[in-house]
């Protein structure tokens, strides 16, 4: 998990992951009705980052198919109201421009696509293949602060046992499905297995939301083998400990121990406030001031820290 002095729209996905997982899961547990808000939240995740939320698809469909349950014809009707509501602005401006969006979606899948200058090699399927495997297991660590190898290890070990458990009896024929657990060890697998079939390179911020279903998986971990014995108890507490500590430090050297402001710096939140504070005391008695943001990207959260610290101290905007 990293700190970054900047936001992007994509980074609004984890959270609709996060509301969206909480809808799916309790889908799955049998309450039909909530099938309607995880397709609401997965057209919503449109808004942001559609080369993530399109896989939300898929997912809901596997959800779907773990219920073994056909579902209501009114439960179905409003899951797709649900789902078209968010993306109506995206309908409009179809409908103003000539399909424009739709035409461009059918290029996408009716043509290949050419490869961007200098990523050539993501046209081989066989390198996306072992892209996306290691993208998988890189994946892994993001619950992690930082990469002490201890950590790393215990975090494997913890997430090896619960599928040992599962493939033991399974193969034992006292195979009991605990659909919410298959539904979160199997979805990372599920997005970057369809990731496979999208020839370009995989940005940061397209894999965001990967690190929920990442925690989600360790919360279901720790739970399933914390109820084993007191060996399991004693490793989830000592895993924790390493968890927490580097957390702990992070949000410390953040927050409270950061070097006092340097222009050369990527950006402490003591940074950023300095910059805040220097913009508004520019602009005071003046009627607008200025604020240069170098790098290419979107400035959501300095745009607010400009309008929090104006607000705290009766700056005029």
């Amino acid at each position: 998990i990293q700190t970054v002095p900047y936001t992007t729209n994509a980074q609004m996905q984890p959270i609709i992951v996060i509301l969206y997982l909480y809808s799916t899961i309790e889908f799955i547990r049998g309450k039909d009705k909530f099938i309607i808000l995880s397709l609401f939240l997965v057209g919503l995740g449109f808004q942001f980052e559609s080369a993530f939320a399109v896989l939300l698809i898929f997912l809901t469909i596997f959800a779907v198919l773990l219920r073994k349950k056909l579902l209501a014809f009114k439960i179905i009707l409003l899951s797709i109201v649900a789902f078209v509501i968010p993306l109506t602005t995206f309908i409009l401006f179809d409908l103003r421009h000539q399909f424009l969006m739709t035409k461009s979606f059918i290029r996408l899948f009716g043509s290949p696509m050419k490869p961007l200058p200098g990523y050539e090699q993501y046209a081989s399927i066989t390198f996306r293949l072992f892209d996306r495997f290691y993208g998988l297991i890189n994946s892994l660590s993001s619950p992690l602060f930082s990469s002490f190898s201890i950590t790393y290890i215990l975090l494997l070990i913890i997430f090896a046992i619960p599928i040992i458990f599962l493939l033991r009896n399974f193969f034992k024929k006292k195979f009991s499905l605990d659909k919410e657990y298959i539904f979160i060890l199997l979805s990372p697998v599920i997005i970057f297995g369809l990731y496979i079939f999208y020839s370009l390179p995989l940005w940061p911020h397209y894999l965001l939301p990967v690190s929920v279903f990442i925690a989600m998986f360790l919360v279901y971990s720790i739970k399933i083998i914390f109820a084993k014995n007191v060996f399991f108890k004693m490793l989830v507490f000592i895993f924790l400990i390493l968890l927490v500590i580097p957390a702990l430090q992070s949000i410390g050297a953040e927050y409270l121990n950061s070097n006092s402001y340097s222009s050369g710096s990527d950006g402490s939140y003591r940074n950023q406030l300095a910059v805040a504070k220097w913009v508004l005391s520019d602009m005071r008695n003046k009627d607008s001031g200025y604020f240069v943001y170098s790098p290419g990207i979107l400035t959501y959260n300095m745009d607010y820290l400009i309008w929090w610290v104006s607000k705290q101290n009766s700056y005029k905007m």
